[in-house]
This record gives C-alpha cells, sequence and structure tokens, in this order.
C-alpha cells in the first residue's frame, strides 16, 4: 500500500467502484460533506449475511478491522503514523471514517431490513473533543424502539431517515462524538410488506 499516496490524496478527488454484493460503499467524500441522493449514488446494494464494512475498498485501504466485542465496539482503526496530522496526532479525516464505518456496520446488523437497500450518508456533524494518540475504536448510540420505527418507516414509504450517534474512543477516552444521517431508500420492487413498530431486527 501506497501510504504516501493517501496522505497526500486531496478530499473528494477520486471516485470509486460500487461492487455488485457490497452492503454500502464509503469514501472521504461521503464522511465529510452533504451528498446528493440522486446520479450514480443511488444504486441498488445486495445484502450479504455478514455485512462487513472493513471489506469495503476504501475501508480496506486503510486498514479498518473489525473490533474486539468488547463494551460495544464495531470497528477500529489501528495506530499507525500514517493515519498522524502535523500535530502527529491521529488526523480529524481517520477519526470520521471510523465513525462512518461503525454507522454503516450498524446499519448492516438489522435483521429485518430489505434485501436491497440504496444508502447514502447524508449529513455529517461532529465535535472534536481531544486529540488522540494509536488504536481508536467507535460504538453507535441508538435505542431499539428508534430502529423498529426507522423499519416500520422503510416498509411502509420505501425510504427514511436514519441518524446514527456515535462515539469515537481512545484508551478509555471518547475523541470524537458525531451524528451520521443516512437516507435510505429501497430499491425499485423491493418494499417489503408492513411490520409493527416493535418489529426489531438486529443485535
Amino acid at each position: 500500500m501506497d501510504r504516501g499516496r493517501l496522505a497526500s490524496s486531496p478530499v473528494g478527488g477520486a471516485r470509486s467502484q460500487h461492487g455488485p454484493t457490497q452492503f454500502m460503499h464509503f469514501d472521504v467524500e461521503h464522511v465529510i460533506v452533504s451528498t446528493d441522493t440522486a446520479g450514480e449514488l443511488r444504486r441498488p446494494v445486495t445484502k450479504g449475511p455478514l455485512m462487513d464494512v472493513t471489506h469495503l475498498p476504501f475501508d480496506r485501504l486503510i486498514d479498518l478491522e473489525l473490533a474486539i466485542p468488547d463494551r460495544g465496539f464495531l470497528i477500529s482503526l489501528p495506530a499507525g503514523p500514517q493515519y498522524t496530522n502535523h500535530l502527529r496526532t491521529v488526523h480529524a479525516v481517520a477519526l470520521l471514517a471510523v465513525a462512518e464505518a461503525e454507522a454503516g456496520a450498524f446499519l448492516g446488523r438489522q435483521k429485518n431490513a430489505p434485501a436491497q437497500i440504496v444508502p447514502v450518508v447524508r449529513r455529517v456533524e461532529a465535535k472534536f473533543r481531544r486529540p488522540t494518540l494509536g488504536r481508536v475504536s467507535a460504538r453507535y448510540s441508538v435505542p431499539q424502539a428508534k430502529v423498529a420505527g426507522w423499519l416500520y418507516e422503510l416498509a411502509t414509504r420505501g425510504r427514511v431517515s436514519a441518524e446514527v450517534p456515535v462515539e469515537v474512543d481512545a484508551a478509555g477516552m471518547v475523541v470524537l462524538l458525531p451524528n451520521i444521517e443516512w437516507f435510505i431508500s429501497c430499491a425499485a420492487g423491493e418494499i417489503p410488506p408492513p411490520v409493527t413498530p416493535d418489529g426489531i431486527g438486529g443485535e
């Protein structure tokens, strides 16, 4: 991997290809700016059994990892000089990438979601709490009742806006508090039969 090229690439400077069997697509452009929900971004995505976001091209590029299932973490970024900024602390974009992947991993765990969905990040709001060094991990914070409401709206309307609050943690301290808002729609012909608002899926 050419880490020098990764560090010097401008934000949003390149387009990636969506794989036909990927759950959702992430890149730096979609992490830090609002996105349009039209055009080539609106491609149906087929859910698979694992929903491992670390297999996505960008996440592989930066070596995102599945976290050890401890304290609710799903996604982790290892320590490394390639993730640092001019202060030699973890770069803001690296922290945001971990947060977005965590939110995507959370969505991928919802068992009652339709088989084909079109998820895109619509908005990110984030508060950076403190600089950090070393490994960082993320966990989501969404009540089960909220997820049930999203699934009900998705089933009845075919689309939903879902805001996923995330905590990014380093050595037991919260370093970033982002909210990741997703616009999620069903692919044509894939709207499922309505479910009751308490028909929660996921883990």
